[in-house]
């Protein structure tokens, strides 16, 4: 019998019975964190601690993969309420533990809005000193500390060690503020009371004094749900919770009906399971038997299939097949772990990649050369930028069948979610956005890009079939990139079509690592819009050079022979030297560009250097040397246009807050001119949220003026106002205004002239002083140089007699 349970103490590997790793005789206090517990555990094994401090997560696995996961961790907890969950744990306690928890000596806690699987146990003696800290993989329950099991666990024992106190404050400064009571009030109330009556009548059943009836168990419930609803509120309003949770509460069930599809295809493949376990063993043989080989290779064959989504029409090109499997991978042996369908026998797969010779190298460098230089011939006010976006949408594609793979080399979950696993190219109708896609394929041995509209062609429900069917393909394990023309508005604007399938897909690939294609498609620039969690999820490059018109028929035949020239061999070089460059443990992939976010291009950058070195090519002027921000500056390009064309009387200056307000459903009075989706609701999408006062739903918007001045690079019209109210109280009262000849300065207190210590308005008018001129700040009082005061607010100081006569 295999030992499943793995306990180190005192650096060895020991066999210590359970009551010894929760001794109750040496320590008297517990604190823990656990994803679930057995009221049985906690009965047998912990009922003799005096004091115990137990967390327990919400075992709610699926909220990692979709959007709104802090809004159904809190439906999670409701959902518990509902399943009678804490009451259940509750009842099956012992009367010493309900006696202490009444005392409170015990309590039990959940997580607010968070998953926390930490598992961590605490023990310690109040009075000899003793600690112990037990940490590993293993849950409160019997089955987990069962050596027997079929479930591996492992137990790490640290006994008066200084790790003690690491742990401590981890859960008083980084756990505890996230946490609410696992029991709700009306529950404890009960028990209380119910524990009064037991101490006066001693021959009573205690079972059935704190057996609990349908309507306190009704109760129970409405009481847990709204103390969590209120916590939720609570904890926002105190900063421990981020305030966009109210706007996830709001949407969570935008995703509900793909997680019911999910849901439904997990149990379909649980029920493949359960019947290929059930069916590997012979049902004729006497004894239990598994199946000859052959037989568990015709069962296998027939119950599983690779879903890869068919063709709705059939004149769409087939998604050709390409699968990364870097286990597979041995660069000595020339297999650098991408594959594609044999080209004699579709169901085995080939390796690709090959390396390249110079002169292949060198002609490929040239062809792409070319490929740019016909945009740069015929686009109207070209520039190397246009070129570098170019090249930047090539880097990317053939990079993404290994984004997964530089995902996985990423710190954190957080730098994950900043690989996009989706490309947009955005320009005005005539950009040659269409002719790169196509460049694109042929340069990836794909087949041309799908047009949108053609994904589903007829239907009462085409649109929303038509992003289903790009989840569908975005699950596949398939790495060929997908490559998506003329993506509509709509695709962006409603929050159910692009948000939803960019967030789920990023959330999901970023948690499992799982291979995953990479979507590349071309959009109209004036119709990309995302909301904040979507477009910091997926890459936008702007092409916004329009094809000379007088020069189209010239440029198409043009075109037509670079696209001719075109080939895969400098991809397939490519391919290797990537895959080798995967395969270096040593290497750094947290490298980071101007943006700020991590470039997970840097290392195809140094291929394509290394590249124009070998073939002796200058680097080009247009080669992109990092990532770009494209979304941010067309964003910011909306609202500079806005304020500065019709609209600019439609920003209104609050003159106590210093703030600006703007009315968004001005914007959708003329709804018919801007196509589908409601202007409103894109410009918001539009907005960075560090401008943004509050929150961004409502009639009206509140703006932080200078940081919304400073995001559209406008000077800020309405500096000025502060400068005239202080010129204007210098001269009404001038007794607020104390000079300091020796010291050549002048004093005053910003209470004095505002007429109010309101901290906000006073933050206003300091940040709107020139902080060059102020030579002391104490709170509200500001002292500045006497020159500077008067040049500041546009005044020649009144001289005295003295300084006239000196002054001749």
């Amino acid at each position: 019998m295999i030992d499943t349970l793995h306990v180190i103490l005192d650096d060895k590997v020991v066999e210590v019975p359970l009551e010894k790793i929760f001794d109750t005789q040496k320590f008297d206090t517990f604190l823990g964190s656990t994803f679930s517990v057995t009221p049985s555990f906690m009965n047998r094994y912990l009922e003799g601690f005096t004091n115990i401090k137990l967390v327990v997560g919400i075992p709610e696995e699926r909220v990692k993969y979709g959007a709104n996961q802090a809004a159904k961790q809190i439906k999670a907890k409701i959902e518990g309420d509902l399943n009678n969950e804490p009451a259940e744990l509750y009842q099956s306690l012992t009367t010493n533990i309900k006696q202490k928890i009444a005392e409170k000596s015990v309590e039990l806690f959940i997580p607010l809005a968070y998953i926390i699987h930490s598992k961590f146990y605490l023990m310690s003696n109040k009075k000899t000193g003793n600690t112990r800290v037990v940490i590993g993989s293993a849950n409160l329950s019997e089955q987990a500390f069962n050596k027997h099991s079929n479930q591996f666990e492992t137990l790490y024992i640290i006994d008066n060690h200084p790790v003690y106190n690491l742990y401590l404050d981890y859960y008083k400064n980084t756990l505890s503020p996230i946490l609410i009571n696992y029991l709700p009030k009306e529950l404890l109330d009960i028990n209380v009371k119910r524990l009064k009556k037991y101490n006066k009548d001693e021959e009573q059943n205690i079972e059935e004094i704190i057996h609990l009836n349908n309507q306190e168990i009704s109760t129970i419930k409405e009481s847990s749900i709204l103390e969590t609803l209120n916590q939720t509120d609570e904890k926002i309003k105190l900063g421990v919770l981020e305030v966009n949770v109210k706007e996830e509460m709001r949407n969570i069930n935008d995703t509900r009906q793909h997680e019911i599809k999910m849901q439904r295809e997990e149990r379909r493949q649980e029920d493949i399971a359960y019947s290929l376990i059930k069916e590997s063993i012979s049902p004729r043989a006497k004894e239990p038997t598994m199946k000859s080989t052959p037989s568990l290779k015709k069962l296998i064959k027939k119950r599983v299939t690779i879903q890869v989504s068919h063709d709705i029409d059939t004149g769409l090109p087939q998604r050709s097949m390409m699968i990364n499997s870097p286990q597979e991978r041995n660069l000595n042996k020339n297999i650098t772990g991408l594959f594609i369908p044999s080209d004699l026998d579709e169901e085995q797969l080939q390796s690709i990649g090959k390396k390249a010779t110079t002169d292949e190298l060198k002609l490929s460098l040239e062809n792409l050369h070319r490929l740019i230089h016909s945009f740069e011939k015929y686009t109207v006010k070209y520039d190397d930028s246009y070129g570098a976006r170019v090249m930047e949408a090539i880097l990317y594609t053939f990079t993404s069948p290994f984004l997964f793979e530089i995902k996985s080399r990423a710190r954190s979950e957080e730098e994950r979610n900043d690989i996009p696993q989706f490309l947009f190219l955005g320009g005005t109708a005539g950009s040659g956005k269409s002719n790169l896609l196509k460049a694109i394929a042929k340069l990836t041995s794909q087949p041309y890009a799908v047009d949108y509209n053609s994904i589903v062609m007829t239907g009462s429900r085409r649109k929303k079939e038509t992003v289903d069917t790009l989840n569908i393909w975005m699950n596949e394990m398939n790495v060929a990139p997908l490559l998506i023309d003329e993506i509509p508005e709509e695709f962006f604007t409603n929050k159910n079509y692009g948000n939803e399938l960019i967030v789920n897909t990023s959330n999901r690939t970023a948690y499992d690592l799982r291979a995953c294609p990479a979507l590349i498609g071309t959009t109209n620039a004036d119709g990309y819009t995302l909301e904040e969690r979507a477009r910091r999820r997926s890459y936008y490059l702007r092409l916004d050079k329009v094809f000379d018109e007088m020069y189209r028929e010239e440029s198409q035949p043009v075109y037509n022979q670079v696209y001719a020239n075109l080939n895969a061999k400098l991809f397939n070089d490519f391919i290797v030297r990537l895959s080798d460059r995967l395969s270096n443990d040593s290497l750094d992939w947290a490298n980071f560009g101007d943006t700020g976010k991590i470039d997970f291009l840097f290392h195809s950058r140094e291929i394509f250097k290394e590249y124009y070195t070998e073939t002796n090519i200058p680097l080009p002027r247009y080669f992109p040397i990092t990532r770009y921000d494209d979304s941010k500056e067309t964003n910011q390009e909306k609202w500079r246009k806005l304020f500065l064309g019709t609209s600019q009387e439609d920003f209104k200056f609050d003159e106590k807050s210093g703030n600006l307000l703007f009315k968004m459903a001005i914007l959708d009075e003329n709804i018919s001119k801007f196509g589908g989706g409601k202007p409103s609701e894109i410009y918001k999408n539009a907005l960075s949220p560090k401008v943004i006062v509050g929150s961004k739903d409502g009639t009206d918007i509140e703006l932080d003026t200078p940081l919304f001045f400073e995001w559209i690079g406008i000077d800020n019209p309405f500096l000025k106002y502060y400068k005239t109210e202080i010129k204007k109280a210098y001269l009404e009262r001038p007794d607020f205004f104390t000079e300091n000849k020796r010291e050549k300065s002048i004093q005053f207190d910003l209470k004095d002239i505002i007429g109010s210590d309101h901290p906000i308005i006073i933050h206003r008018y300091i940040e709107y002083i020139s902080q060059e001129n102020v030579i002391e700040k104490e709170r509200s009082i500001l002292t500045i140089k006497t020159e500077d005061f008067y040049k500041w607010i546009e005044l020649i100081p009144k001289k005295t007699l003295i300084e006239k006569i000196f002054s001749y």
